[in-house]
Protein backbone atom coordinates (compact mmCIF):
# COMPACT_ATOMS: atom_id res chain seq x y z
CA UNK A 1 0.00 0.00 0.00
CA UNK A 2 1.84 3.04 -1.27
CA UNK A 3 0.23 5.90 1.27
CA UNK A 4 -1.37 3.48 3.79
CA UNK A 5 -1.36 5.10 7.49
CA UNK A 6 0.41 2.26 8.57
CA UNK A 7 3.34 2.06 6.51
CA UNK A 8 4.18 5.59 7.73
CA UNK A 9 3.05 5.01 11.43
CA UNK A 10 3.10 8.36 12.74
CA UNK A 11 2.99 8.78 16.55
CA UNK A 12 1.41 12.01 18.79
CA UNK A 13 2.78 13.84 21.84
CA UNK A 14 0.72 15.39 24.52
CA UNK A 15 -1.40 14.07 27.35
CA UNK A 16 -4.42 14.09 24.79
CA UNK A 17 -3.09 11.21 23.30
CA UNK A 18 -4.20 7.13 23.15
CA UNK A 19 -1.46 5.00 24.70
CA UNK A 20 -1.45 2.22 22.22
CA UNK A 21 0.00 -1.05 24.02
CA UNK A 22 1.72 -3.72 22.05
CA UNK A 23 4.52 -6.99 22.98
CA UNK A 24 6.93 -6.81 19.67
CA UNK A 25 7.73 -10.15 21.27
CA UNK A 26 5.08 -11.70 20.09
CA UNK A 27 3.28 -13.32 16.72
CA UNK A 28 0.12 -11.52 17.07
CA UNK A 29 2.20 -7.93 16.73
CA UNK A 30 2.59 -8.50 12.69
CA UNK A 31 -0.77 -7.91 12.31
CA UNK A 32 -1.60 -4.79 14.47
CA UNK A 33 -0.30 -2.96 11.62
CA UNK A 34 -3.09 -3.59 9.48
CA UNK A 35 -5.70 -3.99 12.40
CA UNK A 36 -4.93 -0.66 14.67
CA UNK A 37 -2.36 1.23 12.99
CA UNK A 38 -4.15 1.91 9.57
CA UNK A 39 -7.39 2.54 11.69
CA UNK A 40 -5.74 5.41 14.27
CA UNK A 41 -3.96 6.49 11.23
CA UNK A 42 -7.47 7.03 9.14
CA UNK A 43 -9.54 8.12 12.32
CA UNK A 44 -6.84 10.77 12.49
CA UNK A 45 -6.37 9.85 15.78
CA UNK A 46 -3.28 11.17 17.86
CA UNK A 47 -1.64 8.30 19.86
CA UNK A 48 2.08 6.84 20.31
CA UNK A 49 3.31 3.00 21.41
CA UNK A 50 4.29 1.30 24.39
CA UNK A 51 6.32 -1.99 23.90
CA UNK A 52 6.14 -4.16 26.45
CA UNK A 53 9.55 -5.67 25.09
CA UNK A 54 10.85 -2.49 26.30
CA UNK A 55 9.77 -2.72 29.83
CA UNK A 56 6.64 -2.63 31.97
CA UNK A 57 4.00 -0.12 32.05
CA UNK A 58 4.19 2.68 34.82
CA UNK A 59 2.47 5.22 36.24
CA UNK A 60 3.55 8.10 34.97
CA UNK A 61 3.28 7.18 31.48
CA UNK A 62 -0.47 6.50 31.83
CA UNK A 63 -0.80 9.85 33.47
CA UNK A 64 0.81 11.32 30.41
CA UNK A 65 -2.51 10.18 27.92
CA UNK A 66 -6.23 10.09 27.87
CA UNK A 67 -6.89 6.41 27.09
CA UNK A 68 -4.89 3.28 27.26
CA UNK A 69 -5.71 0.85 24.13
CA UNK A 70 -4.52 -2.67 24.39
CA UNK A 71 -3.83 -3.40 20.60
CA UNK A 72 -2.84 -7.30 19.54
CA UNK A 73 -3.81 -10.22 21.28
CA UNK A 74 -2.53 -12.26 24.16
CA UNK A 75 -0.92 -9.22 25.23
CA UNK A 76 -1.36 -10.83 28.93
CA UNK A 77 1.43 -12.76 28.61
CA UNK A 78 3.87 -9.74 28.67
CA UNK A 79 1.70 -7.62 30.99
CA UNK A 80 3.03 -8.66 34.13
CA UNK A 81 0.67 -8.54 37.33
CA UNK A 82 2.46 -5.47 38.50
CA UNK A 83 1.82 -3.35 35.35
CA UNK A 84 -1.66 -5.05 35.49
CA UNK A 85 -2.54 -3.51 38.32
CA UNK A 86 -0.93 0.32 37.67
CA UNK A 87 -3.00 0.29 35.40
CA UNK A 88 -6.62 -1.28 36.67
CA UNK A 89 -5.06 2.13 39.65
CA UNK A 90 -4.94 4.36 36.68
CA UNK A 91 -8.14 3.67 35.19
CA UNK A 92 -10.29 3.84 38.54
CA UNK A 93 -8.00 7.32 38.44
CA UNK A 94 -10.08 8.29 35.55
CA UNK A 95 -8.04 6.71 32.38
CA UNK A 96 -9.74 5.49 29.83
CA UNK A 97 -8.98 1.91 28.80
CA UNK A 98 -9.68 0.12 25.58
CA UNK A 99 -8.63 -3.78 25.21
CA UNK A 100 -8.35 -5.36 21.72
CA UNK A 101 -7.26 -8.38 23.27
CA UNK A 102 -9.95 -10.98 23.63
CA UNK A 103 -7.60 -13.68 26.02
CA UNK A 104 -8.69 -12.73 29.42
CA UNK A 105 -7.35 -15.71 30.39
CA UNK A 106 -3.91 -14.79 30.22
CA UNK A 107 -4.46 -11.71 32.38
CA UNK A 108 -4.65 -11.83 36.24
CA UNK A 109 -8.15 -12.80 37.47
CA UNK A 110 -8.95 -9.61 38.87
CA UNK A 111 -8.63 -7.86 35.39
CA UNK A 112 -12.01 -9.74 34.42
CA UNK A 113 -13.40 -9.01 37.87
CA UNK A 114 -13.03 -5.29 37.17
CA UNK A 115 -14.78 -5.45 34.43
CA UNK A 116 -17.35 -7.67 35.73
CA UNK A 117 -16.91 -10.31 33.59
CA UNK A 118 -16.08 -14.70 34.19
CA UNK A 119 -16.36 -17.63 32.08
CA UNK A 120 -20.10 -19.18 31.33
CA UNK A 121 -19.32 -22.65 33.27
CA UNK A 122 -18.33 -23.58 37.21
CA UNK A 123 -15.04 -22.96 36.46
CA UNK A 124 -15.16 -19.66 36.46
CA UNK A 125 -12.31 -19.64 33.84
CA UNK A 126 -12.84 -17.83 30.92
CA UNK A 127 -12.16 -20.25 27.83
CA UNK A 128 -11.72 -19.75 24.49
CA UNK A 129 -14.34 -20.54 21.92
CA UNK A 130 -14.82 -19.13 18.52
CA UNK A 131 -17.09 -16.81 16.75
CA UNK A 132 -18.61 -16.52 13.67
CA UNK A 133 -20.84 -13.36 13.21
CA UNK A 134 -21.59 -10.87 15.76
CA UNK A 135 -24.71 -8.54 16.58
CA UNK A 136 -25.66 -5.62 18.13
CA UNK A 137 -28.59 -6.22 20.11
CA UNK A 138 -29.36 -2.55 21.22
CA UNK A 139 -28.77 0.47 19.47
CA UNK A 140 -29.01 2.24 23.26
CA UNK A 141 -25.76 3.40 24.12
CA UNK A 142 -23.28 5.46 22.29
CA UNK A 143 -21.09 3.47 20.94
CA UNK A 144 -23.98 1.92 19.38
CA UNK A 145 -26.12 4.34 18.53
CA UNK A 146 -25.77 4.92 14.74
CA UNK A 147 -25.99 1.00 14.47
CA UNK A 148 -28.92 -0.96 12.57
CA UNK A 149 -30.07 -2.58 15.93
CA UNK A 150 -30.38 -6.60 15.00
CA UNK A 151 -28.09 -6.45 12.38
CA UNK A 152 -25.69 -9.94 12.21
CA UNK A 153 -22.24 -9.16 10.84
CA UNK A 154 -20.70 -12.31 8.88
CA UNK A 155 -17.52 -12.93 9.12
CA UNK A 156 -15.30 -14.25 6.45
CA UNK A 157 -14.05 -17.02 8.64
CA UNK A 158 -14.35 -17.68 12.41
CA UNK A 159 -11.99 -16.40 14.85
CA UNK A 160 -10.91 -16.79 18.37
CA UNK A 161 -13.65 -15.65 20.77
CA UNK A 162 -14.09 -15.65 24.70
CA UNK A 163 -16.68 -17.81 26.12
CA UNK A 164 -17.61 -15.12 28.90
CA UNK A 165 -19.94 -14.13 31.09
CA UNK A 166 -21.33 -10.31 32.00
CA UNK A 167 -21.86 -9.25 35.35
CA UNK A 168 -25.15 -7.03 33.93
CA UNK A 169 -24.61 -4.52 37.26
CA UNK A 170 -21.20 -4.23 35.99
CA UNK A 171 -20.78 -4.51 32.01
CA UNK A 172 -22.98 -3.30 29.47
CA UNK A 173 -22.92 -6.04 26.56
CA UNK A 174 -22.88 -3.83 23.57
CA UNK A 175 -22.77 -6.62 20.95
CA UNK A 176 -23.08 -10.58 20.94
CA UNK A 177 -21.47 -13.55 19.07
CA UNK A 178 -23.32 -16.11 17.57
CA UNK A 179 -22.87 -18.10 20.09
CA UNK A 180 -25.07 -15.49 22.88
CA UNK A 181 -21.36 -14.75 24.50
CA UNK A 182 -20.65 -10.79 24.61
CA UNK A 183 -18.30 -10.02 22.11
CA UNK A 184 -17.93 -6.31 23.25
CA UNK A 185 -18.98 -4.80 26.50
CA UNK A 186 -18.08 -1.22 28.53
CA UNK A 187 -17.86 -0.76 31.92
CA UNK A 188 -16.70 1.62 34.74
CA UNK A 189 -14.13 1.34 37.20
CA UNK A 190 -14.26 3.79 39.74
CA UNK A 191 -13.57 7.22 37.49
CA UNK A 192 -12.83 5.28 34.87
CA UNK A 193 -14.20 3.98 31.55
CA UNK A 194 -13.60 0.34 29.98
CA UNK A 195 -14.37 -1.40 26.89
CA UNK A 196 -13.40 -4.95 26.63
CA UNK A 197 -13.45 -6.67 22.76
CA UNK A 198 -13.70 -10.27 23.25
CA UNK A 199 -13.29 -11.47 19.82
CA UNK A 200 -9.71 -11.78 18.00
CA UNK A 201 -8.32 -8.19 17.07
CA UNK A 202 -8.10 -10.40 13.47
CA UNK A 203 -11.89 -9.50 12.43
CA UNK A 204 -9.89 -5.90 11.71
CA UNK A 205 -8.03 -8.11 9.15
CA UNK A 206 -9.36 -7.93 5.38
CA UNK A 207 -9.42 -11.84 5.18
CA UNK A 208 -11.78 -12.53 8.64
CA UNK A 209 -13.84 -8.93 8.22
CA UNK A 210 -11.72 -5.89 7.97
CA UNK A 211 -12.29 -2.24 8.68
CA UNK A 212 -15.15 0.08 6.99
CA UNK A 213 -17.37 -3.31 7.09
CA UNK A 214 -19.93 -2.44 9.55
CA UNK A 215 -18.16 -2.09 13.02
CA UNK A 216 -15.82 0.43 12.92
CA UNK A 217 -18.21 2.98 15.11
CA UNK A 218 -17.40 0.67 17.86
CA UNK A 219 -13.52 0.81 17.15
CA UNK A 220 -13.49 4.11 17.30
CA UNK A 221 -16.29 5.18 19.50
CA UNK A 222 -15.05 2.99 21.87
CA UNK A 223 -11.74 4.79 22.22
CA UNK A 224 -13.88 8.51 22.34
CA UNK A 225 -16.38 7.14 25.12
CA UNK A 226 -13.17 5.80 27.05
CA UNK A 227 -11.07 8.92 27.18
CA UNK A 228 -10.41 11.49 29.23
CA UNK A 229 -11.89 14.97 28.26
CA UNK A 230 -11.59 17.08 25.97
CA UNK A 231 -10.00 14.22 23.48
CA UNK A 232 -9.65 15.24 20.03
CA UNK A 233 -9.32 13.67 16.40
CA UNK A 234 -8.68 14.63 13.00
CA UNK A 235 -11.45 12.72 11.18
CA UNK A 236 -13.52 12.84 8.18
CA UNK A 237 -16.49 15.05 9.24
CA UNK A 238 -19.83 13.09 8.39
CA UNK A 239 -20.10 14.03 4.61
CA UNK A 240 -22.67 13.48 2.43
CA UNK A 241 -22.84 13.25 -1.35
CA UNK A 242 -25.11 11.57 -4.43
CA UNK A 243 -23.72 11.38 -7.72
CA UNK A 244 -25.74 10.30 -10.73
CA UNK A 245 -23.93 9.02 -14.18
CA UNK A 246 -25.45 9.77 -17.44
CA UNK A 247 -23.78 6.57 -19.46
CA UNK A 248 -25.97 6.73 -22.02
CA UNK A 249 -27.27 10.26 -22.76
CA UNK A 250 -30.78 10.27 -21.16
CA UNK A 251 -29.97 13.81 -19.34
CA UNK A 252 -31.75 15.85 -22.04
CA UNK A 253 -33.63 18.75 -20.53
CA UNK A 254 -35.15 19.96 -17.46
CA UNK A 255 -37.86 17.27 -17.32
CA UNK A 256 -35.32 14.27 -17.19
CA UNK A 257 -33.13 16.20 -14.18
CA UNK A 258 -36.26 17.07 -11.92
CA UNK A 259 -35.26 14.87 -9.28
CA UNK A 260 -32.39 17.56 -8.79
CA UNK A 261 -34.95 20.34 -7.94
CA UNK A 262 -35.95 17.98 -5.03
CA UNK A 263 -32.54 16.73 -3.53
CA UNK A 264 -31.72 20.74 -3.05
CA UNK A 265 -34.65 21.60 -1.31
CA UNK A 266 -33.52 19.35 0.89
CA UNK A 267 -29.83 20.51 0.92
CA UNK A 268 -28.01 18.58 -1.29
CA UNK A 269 -25.75 19.09 -3.80
CA UNK A 270 -25.41 16.17 -6.32
CA UNK A 271 -22.52 15.35 -8.91
CA UNK A 272 -23.54 15.31 -12.10
CA UNK A 273 -22.11 12.94 -14.56
CA UNK A 274 -23.17 14.33 -17.99
CA UNK A 275 -23.02 13.25 -21.57
CA UNK A 276 -21.48 16.12 -23.34
CA UNK A 277 -23.46 16.26 -25.98
CA UNK A 278 -26.87 15.09 -25.32
CA UNK A 279 -27.89 17.95 -23.54
CA UNK A 280 -30.34 20.71 -24.82
CA UNK A 281 -30.05 24.14 -24.25
CA UNK A 282 -32.79 24.14 -21.74
CA UNK A 283 -30.71 21.15 -20.11
CA UNK A 284 -27.18 23.06 -19.68
CA UNK A 285 -29.31 26.28 -18.32
CA UNK A 286 -31.02 23.78 -15.79
CA UNK A 287 -27.55 22.96 -14.76
CA UNK A 288 -26.12 26.35 -14.94
CA UNK A 289 -28.97 27.43 -12.41
CA UNK A 290 -28.41 24.94 -10.18
CA UNK A 291 -24.13 25.33 -10.56
CA UNK A 292 -24.81 29.13 -9.49
CA UNK A 293 -26.70 27.93 -6.27
CA UNK A 294 -24.38 25.80 -4.96
CA UNK A 295 -26.85 22.88 -5.48
CA UNK A 296 -24.64 20.69 -8.18
CA UNK A 297 -21.44 20.02 -9.39
CA UNK A 298 -21.11 19.09 -13.40
CA UNK A 299 -18.67 16.15 -14.39
CA UNK A 300 -18.26 15.15 -18.28
CA UNK A 301 -18.85 11.88 -18.47
CA UNK A 302 -19.32 10.53 -21.83
CA UNK A 303 -18.92 12.39 -25.53
CA UNK A 304 -22.64 11.20 -26.55
CA UNK A 305 -24.82 8.51 -25.21
CA UNK A 306 -22.52 5.43 -24.96
CA UNK A 307 -19.53 6.71 -26.43
CA UNK A 308 -16.37 7.28 -23.79
CA UNK A 309 -14.81 10.29 -23.42
CA UNK A 310 -11.92 9.01 -21.06
CA UNK A 311 -10.83 5.73 -22.98
CA UNK A 312 -12.05 4.75 -26.48
CA UNK A 313 -14.49 2.66 -28.46
CA UNK A 314 -14.28 -1.23 -29.68
CA UNK A 315 -12.34 -1.77 -26.70
CA UNK A 316 -9.30 -0.10 -28.23
CA UNK A 317 -8.05 3.58 -26.60
CA UNK A 318 -8.06 6.62 -28.36
CA UNK A 319 -5.26 8.21 -29.53
CA UNK A 320 -3.43 10.77 -28.24
CA UNK A 321 -4.15 13.58 -31.04
CA UNK A 322 -8.06 12.03 -30.72
CA UNK A 323 -7.62 12.76 -26.77
CA UNK A 324 -6.32 16.56 -26.82
CA UNK A 325 -9.25 17.39 -29.07
CA UNK A 326 -12.38 15.67 -27.61
CA UNK A 327 -10.54 17.23 -23.74
CA UNK A 328 -10.30 20.56 -25.80
CA UNK A 329 -13.36 20.73 -27.10
CA UNK A 330 -15.22 19.65 -23.73
CA UNK A 331 -12.97 22.19 -21.59
CA UNK A 332 -14.47 24.70 -24.45
CA UNK A 333 -17.95 23.62 -23.83
CA UNK A 334 -17.55 24.04 -20.11
CA UNK A 335 -16.41 28.12 -20.93
CA UNK A 336 -19.02 28.28 -23.11
CA UNK A 337 -21.74 27.74 -20.18
CA UNK A 338 -19.74 29.06 -17.78
CA UNK A 339 -19.58 26.02 -15.21
CA UNK A 340 -16.36 24.87 -13.80
CA UNK A 341 -16.28 21.22 -14.42
CA UNK A 342 -15.94 18.64 -11.29
CA UNK A 343 -12.63 18.05 -10.49
CA UNK A 344 -13.68 14.24 -10.41
CA UNK A 345 -12.65 12.00 -13.22
CA UNK A 346 -16.06 10.50 -13.77
CA UNK A 347 -14.79 7.46 -16.44
CA UNK A 348 -17.74 5.97 -18.33
CA UNK A 349 -17.55 2.19 -16.74
CA UNK A 350 -14.47 3.25 -14.61
CA UNK A 351 -12.51 3.16 -18.34
CA UNK A 352 -9.95 5.48 -18.83
CA UNK A 353 -7.15 5.24 -21.07
CA UNK A 354 -3.12 6.23 -19.74
CA UNK A 355 -3.44 8.39 -23.27
CA UNK A 356 -5.69 10.98 -21.70
CA UNK A 357 -3.69 11.71 -18.40
CA UNK A 358 -1.79 14.54 -19.79
CA UNK A 359 -4.75 16.12 -20.39
CA UNK A 360 -6.70 15.82 -17.89
CA UNK A 361 -5.50 19.32 -16.22
CA UNK A 362 -7.30 21.24 -19.20
CA UNK A 363 -10.62 20.01 -16.89
CA UNK A 364 -8.99 20.98 -13.99
CA UNK A 365 -9.22 17.06 -13.18
CA UNK A 366 -7.46 16.01 -9.79
CA UNK A 367 -9.04 13.25 -8.16
CA UNK A 368 -10.77 10.21 -9.24
CA UNK A 369 -14.42 8.22 -7.84
CA UNK A 370 -13.01 5.16 -8.36
CA UNK A 371 -10.31 2.93 -7.76
CA UNK A 372 -9.62 1.34 -11.28
CA UNK A 373 -6.34 2.40 -13.00
CA UNK A 374 -5.52 3.28 -16.46
CA UNK A 375 -5.91 0.78 -19.45
CA UNK A 376 -8.12 -1.49 -17.58
CA UNK A 377 -11.61 -2.30 -18.90
CA UNK A 378 -14.45 -3.61 -17.50
CA UNK A 379 -14.80 -6.59 -18.49
CA UNK A 380 -11.22 -7.05 -18.39
CA UNK A 381 -8.68 -7.96 -15.46
CA UNK A 382 -7.67 -5.39 -12.80
CA UNK A 383 -5.39 -4.57 -10.56
CA UNK A 384 -5.89 -4.70 -6.79
CA UNK A 385 -3.32 -2.28 -5.78
CA UNK A 386 -3.81 -1.93 -2.08
CA UNK A 387 -4.96 1.38 -1.74
CA UNK A 388 -4.91 3.49 1.74
CA UNK A 389 -6.19 3.48 4.12
CA UNK A 390 -7.04 -0.34 4.72
CA UNK A 391 -5.73 -2.02 1.28
CA UNK A 392 -9.33 -2.38 0.24
CA UNK A 393 -10.97 -2.20 -3.23
CA UNK A 394 -14.22 -0.62 -1.54
CA UNK A 395 -13.25 2.09 0.77
CA UNK A 396 -10.00 4.13 -0.16
CA UNK A 397 -8.46 7.42 0.18
CA UNK A 398 -5.16 7.16 -1.80
CA UNK A 399 -2.83 8.14 -4.60
CA UNK A 400 -3.07 6.22 -7.75
CA UNK A 401 0.04 4.83 -8.97
CA UNK A 402 1.97 6.23 -12.04
CA UNK A 403 3.53 9.30 -13.37
CA UNK A 404 0.03 10.92 -13.28
CA UNK A 405 -1.45 10.24 -9.93
CA UNK A 406 -5.23 10.50 -9.07
CA UNK A 407 -6.18 10.87 -5.53
CA UNK A 408 -9.10 8.36 -4.91
CA UNK A 409 -12.16 9.32 -3.16
CA UNK A 410 -14.50 6.02 -3.19
CA UNK A 411 -16.51 4.40 -0.51
CA UNK A 412 -18.48 1.41 -2.36
CA UNK A 413 -20.57 -0.12 -0.62
CA UNK A 414 -18.01 -3.13 0.61
CA UNK A 415 -20.66 -5.92 0.21
CA UNK A 416 -20.21 -5.36 -3.60
CA UNK A 417 -16.81 -7.07 -2.31
CA UNK A 418 -18.88 -10.34 -3.86
CA UNK A 419 -18.76 -9.17 -7.48
CA UNK A 420 -15.03 -9.45 -7.59
CA UNK A 421 -13.62 -12.93 -8.88
CA UNK A 422 -9.64 -13.08 -7.69
CA UNK A 423 -7.31 -14.47 -10.10
CA UNK A 424 -4.19 -14.25 -7.60
CA UNK A 425 -3.71 -11.80 -5.08
CA UNK A 426 -3.27 -8.64 -6.77
CA UNK A 427 -5.96 -10.08 -9.99
CA UNK A 428 -9.00 -9.59 -10.15
CA UNK A 429 -12.50 -9.97 -12.35
CA UNK A 430 -15.35 -7.70 -12.02
CA UNK A 431 -19.61 -9.05 -12.48
CA UNK A 432 -20.87 -7.25 -15.36
CA UNK A 433 -23.88 -6.43 -13.93
CA UNK A 434 -22.61 -4.38 -10.94
CA UNK A 435 -23.23 -6.52 -7.99
CA UNK A 436 -25.55 -9.32 -7.17
CA UNK A 437 -29.02 -8.77 -5.16
CA UNK A 438 -28.88 -6.77 -2.90
CA UNK A 439 -24.99 -5.80 -2.89
CA UNK A 440 -25.20 -2.79 -5.36
CA UNK A 441 -23.02 -0.02 -5.46
CA UNK A 442 -26.20 1.86 -6.82
CA UNK A 443 -28.73 2.39 -4.54
CA UNK A 444 -31.67 1.99 -7.45
CA UNK A 445 -30.07 -0.43 -9.75
CA UNK A 446 -32.50 -3.93 -9.82
CA UNK A 447 -35.45 -1.80 -7.91
CA UNK A 448 -36.58 0.27 -10.89
CA UNK A 449 -39.46 -0.77 -13.24
CA UNK A 450 -36.74 -1.15 -15.79
CA UNK A 451 -36.73 -4.96 -13.91
CA UNK A 452 -39.76 -4.98 -11.60
CA UNK A 453 -43.37 -4.00 -11.95
CA UNK A 454 -43.08 -1.16 -10.07
CA UNK A 455 -40.46 0.89 -8.06
CA UNK A 456 -39.58 -0.41 -4.84
CA UNK A 457 -39.05 2.67 -3.30
CA UNK A 458 -38.80 1.49 0.21
CA UNK A 459 -35.64 -0.46 -0.74
CA UNK A 460 -34.31 2.27 -2.47
CA UNK A 461 -34.35 4.71 0.70
CA UNK A 462 -33.06 1.30 2.69
CA UNK A 463 -30.28 0.99 0.53
CA UNK A 464 -29.53 4.49 0.75
CA UNK A 465 -29.98 4.34 4.46
CA UNK A 466 -27.26 1.30 4.66
CA UNK A 467 -24.69 3.17 2.36
CA UNK A 468 -24.57 6.57 4.42
CA UNK A 469 -24.59 4.44 7.56
CA UNK A 470 -21.51 2.32 6.55
CA UNK A 471 -19.90 5.55 5.49
CA UNK A 472 -20.03 7.38 7.96
CA UNK A 473 -20.00 5.10 11.09
CA UNK A 474 -16.50 4.11 9.54
CA UNK A 475 -15.58 8.02 8.90
CA UNK A 476 -15.21 7.75 5.50
CA UNK A 477 -18.18 9.63 3.87
CA UNK A 478 -21.78 8.66 2.76
CA UNK A 479 -24.15 8.26 0.19
CA UNK A 480 -24.56 6.97 -2.79
CA UNK A 481 -24.98 6.66 -6.78
CA UNK A 482 -26.88 5.80 -9.30
CA UNK A 483 -27.43 6.44 -12.74
CA UNK A 484 -29.80 8.54 -15.95
CA UNK A 485 -31.50 4.68 -17.15
CA UNK A 486 -32.28 3.87 -13.40
CA UNK A 487 -33.38 7.99 -12.34
CA UNK A 488 -35.20 7.81 -15.31
CA UNK A 489 -38.01 5.53 -14.05
CA UNK A 490 -38.68 7.57 -10.81
CA UNK A 491 -41.24 9.96 -10.76
CA UNK A 492 -40.89 13.46 -8.61
CA UNK A 493 -43.61 11.48 -5.87
CA UNK A 494 -40.74 8.64 -5.84
CA UNK A 495 -38.13 10.91 -4.86
CA UNK A 496 -40.01 12.87 -2.19
CA UNK A 497 -40.88 9.27 -0.31
CA UNK A 498 -37.41 7.96 -0.94
CA UNK A 499 -36.14 10.72 0.95
CA UNK A 500 -38.72 11.11 3.51
CA UNK A 501 -37.91 7.36 4.27
CA UNK A 502 -34.06 7.76 4.28
CA UNK A 503 -34.45 10.68 6.62
CA UNK A 504 -36.37 9.52 8.99
CA UNK A 505 -34.00 6.71 9.43
CA UNK A 506 -31.07 8.34 9.56
CA UNK A 507 -32.04 10.77 12.27
CA UNK A 508 -29.72 9.75 14.58
CA UNK A 509 -26.65 10.04 11.86
CA UNK A 510 -25.25 13.44 12.21
CA UNK A 511 -25.09 14.40 8.01
CA UNK A 512 -23.32 17.26 6.54
CA UNK A 513 -24.69 17.41 2.75
CA UNK A 514 -21.98 18.67 0.43
CA UNK A 515 -20.53 18.02 -3.00
CA UNK A 516 -18.23 15.60 -4.09
CA UNK A 517 -15.13 18.36 -4.73
CA UNK A 518 -15.99 19.55 -1.26
CA UNK A 519 -15.31 16.27 -0.08
CA UNK A 520 -12.15 15.42 -2.13
CA UNK A 521 -11.07 18.53 -1.64
CA UNK A 522 -11.33 18.06 2.04
CA UNK A 523 -9.83 13.97 2.03
CA UNK A 524 -6.95 14.91 0.04
CA UNK A 525 -5.96 17.33 3.02
CA UNK A 526 -6.54 15.52 5.56
CA UNK A 527 -4.49 12.99 4.10
CA UNK A 528 -1.78 15.12 4.52
CA UNK A 529 -1.95 16.38 7.65
CA UNK A 530 -2.31 15.06 11.27
CA UNK A 531 -2.26 15.58 14.88
CA UNK A 532 1.56 15.76 16.07
CA UNK A 533 0.72 17.15 19.47
CA UNK A 534 -2.39 17.03 21.86
CA UNK A 535 -2.52 18.03 25.46
CA UNK A 536 -4.88 18.84 27.74
CA UNK A 537 -4.77 21.68 30.15
CA UNK A 538 -6.02 22.17 33.86
CA UNK A 539 -8.79 24.95 32.71
CA UNK A 540 -10.52 22.35 30.47
CA UNK A 541 -8.75 23.45 27.21
CA UNK A 542 -6.71 21.68 24.60
CA UNK A 543 -3.81 22.98 22.68
CA UNK A 544 -3.24 21.06 19.47
CA UNK A 545 -0.66 21.10 16.74
CA UNK A 546 -1.39 20.06 13.41
CA UNK A 547 1.95 19.20 10.63
CA UNK A 548 1.51 18.64 6.81
CA UNK A 549 -0.30 20.54 4.58
CA UNK A 550 -4.16 21.21 3.87
CA UNK A 551 -5.21 23.55 1.30
CA UNK A 552 -9.12 23.67 2.84
CA UNK A 553 -9.98 24.77 6.41
CA UNK A 554 -10.14 21.41 8.11
CA UNK A 555 -12.24 20.75 11.01
CA UNK A 556 -10.86 19.61 14.34
CA UNK A 557 -14.05 17.19 16.70
CA UNK A 558 -13.06 17.59 20.08
CA UNK A 559 -15.73 15.88 22.23
CA UNK A 560 -16.32 16.97 25.94
CA UNK A 561 -18.95 15.41 28.23
CA UNK A 562 -22.54 15.91 28.56
CA UNK A 563 -24.59 14.44 31.18
CA UNK A 564 -21.84 11.34 30.64
CA UNK A 565 -22.49 11.22 27.10
CA UNK A 566 -19.76 12.19 24.44
CA UNK A 567 -20.96 15.23 22.58
CA UNK A 568 -18.38 16.21 19.76
CA UNK A 569 -18.17 20.55 18.54
CA UNK A 570 -15.76 21.43 15.96
CA UNK A 571 -12.70 23.60 15.99
CA UNK A 572 -11.89 25.09 12.15
CA UNK A 573 -8.23 25.50 11.68
CA UNK A 574 -7.20 27.69 8.20
CA UNK A 575 -5.00 25.67 5.64
CA UNK A 576 -1.74 25.99 6.35
CA UNK A 577 1.58 24.07 5.58
CA UNK A 578 3.95 23.27 7.78
CA UNK A 579 2.96 23.68 11.09
CA UNK A 580 -0.73 24.47 12.76
CA UNK A 581 -1.40 25.46 16.60
CA UNK A 582 -4.83 25.26 17.09
CA UNK A 583 -6.11 26.27 20.66
CA UNK A 584 -9.64 24.67 21.79
CA UNK A 585 -10.99 26.96 24.23
CA UNK A 586 -13.15 25.20 26.87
Amino acid sequence: MPNAPFKRHRQSTGNGCALVVCDSRLEEHFQIHETIYAALGHFGLPYRVHDLASGDLDARTLEACAVVVIGQDNVGLGLTRNSQSVLLQAVSGGLGLVNFDYNLAQYDSSFAEAMGLSGRHASRSIDVGSADSIAVPAADHWLTWTQDEGQEHRLNMPVPAALAKANRRKARILAETDSGSPAVVSGRLGKGRIVQWLVSHRIWTLQVFGHAHGLDDLFWKGIVWAARKPFAMLCMPPFVRFRFDDCNGLYRNPKDMAFVDELARRGHKPNMCISMNALTDAGWRFLKHHYDNGTAEVAPHTWEGGVSLYYGTGGKAYSKTRFRDMIAQTAAMMRRRKIIPSKILSDHEHEYSSNVLPYLKQLGIEYKMNVMLPDEKWAGVHTDWKPAPYGSMSYALDYTPGPYPLFVVFNHYPAFDVARSYLSPKRFLLNRAGGYGGHMWDFLNGLTTRDNAKNDVKAMADRLVDHTRLGINSLFFGGSISHSHFTGALSVADWKAILDRYEKRTQRIEKINTGYDDIAEYARSKFHSRIAAAQRLEDGAMAVQLIGKAEVPLRLSVFNEREGVPERRYVTGEPFDGRLDIPVMP
